[in-house]
């Protein structure tokens, strides 16, 4: 015997409040959709904007709001470097250096794209064309350089 869905009945004076609710989540999930569009930058290639660095997540990612275009914080994974994970060696140092140097600064940000947990690929730099933060953890033995390009699965 083949499974056969079963119909739903509603009351008849119940279909306005039915046809009303599914309107609604449609509209609420529509502007969600489109907010998040505008919103969160998303493309693959280099861009530039400002942000303000809210937090210091770990010695590699930062939590950022956007100055420009957009409401919600995001967080950022510096590119091409690799700091120590937390609580392992190294790990207090590198985010003491980014508290110190990013935390409650408006900075230059250049991204490329997102990769897992939702968090945008960047450099980040105190000022438009200047060194950027990667480099200093570098040149502090905070961190080791990563060379991999955006695009290559590790960053997806």
């Amino acid at each position: 015997m083949r499974w056969q869905p079963k119909e739903i009945h509603v009351h008849p004076w119940l279909r306005p409040t039915v046809i009303a609710c599914i309107a609604v989540i449609a509209c609420i999930a529509g502007i969600v959709g489109i907010t998040l569009a505008v919103v969160l930058p998303t493309s693959t290639g280099e861009q530039h904007t400002t942000a303000y660095v809210e937090r210091v997540i770990d010695g590699d990612t930062v939590l950022v709001q956007w100055l420009e275009g957009g409401n919600l914080p995001d967080r950022i994974r510096l590119y091409a470097v690799d700091a120590p994970e937390l609580d392992t060696p190294g790990s207090d140092e590198a985010v003491a250096f980014l508290e110190e140097a990013l935390l409650g600064k408006v900075v230059w940000i250049t991204h490329y794209n997102r990769k897992s947990y939702n968090r945008l690929l960047a450099f980040i730099s105190l000022e438009e064309g200047g060194e950027t933060i990667q480099q200093q953890l570098l040149d502090r033995g905070l961190a080791r350089e990563l060379i991999l390009h955006p695009e290559e699965e590790r960053w997806k």
